[in-house]
């Protein structure tokens, strides 16, 4: 058996393999809106996502415009509990 610390490098590298498809696949969408004038809301911050300092800064930078239509459309419509 490996070591603990193998172990976790292996299975974040293997993890980072499974979400750079997503990162590619969402980029060249951006770019092909950008490259056909298209708005193109920004899907993914591939930076902010791998060196995301909590999961609230995670949640933010992957699936940016569901996050900003839940947030806008959803969240702030919800009336507010008082304390």
């Amino acid at each position: 058996a490996l070591p603990l610390n193998r172990r976790v490098a292996y299975f974040y590298l293997s993890s980072y393999q499974q979400r750079f498809r997503f990162h590619a696949c969402w980029l060249l969408m951006e770019a092909a809106g950008a490259l056909a004038r298209f708005p193109h809301p920004a899907n993914v911050r591939p930076l902010t996502c791998e060196t995301a300092g909590s999961p609230s800064s995670l949640i933010t930078s992957w699936n940016v415009s569901v996050h900003r239509f839940l947030r806008d459309y959803v969240h702030r419509r919800l009336p507010m509990r008082s304390r």
